[in-house]
């Protein structure tokens, strides 16, 4: 995670899966921050309040179900 950090400034666009998604970005800026949320049962649901909690502007909602 730190490596990612160091060069956070340099992205344009995040893509954050799994475990890496457990941290939030200090500092978006002009960032593209994409999650990932693999769920079952009310999947738009979940997906939406990950989205919001982790100030994501894309998430990809995966029905593991």
């Amino acid at each position: 995670m730190r490596s990612l950090l160091s060069r956070l400034a340099e992205a344009t666009v995040v893509i954050k899966a799994a475990v890496v998604s457990d941290y939030r970005v200090a500092q978006k800026g002009a960032r593209i921050v994409v999650g990932f949320a693999a769920k079952t049962g009310e999947v738009v649901q979940r997906a939406h309040h990950k989205l919001m909690a982790k100030q994501l502007d894309l998430i990809v909602a995966n029905d593991v179900s």
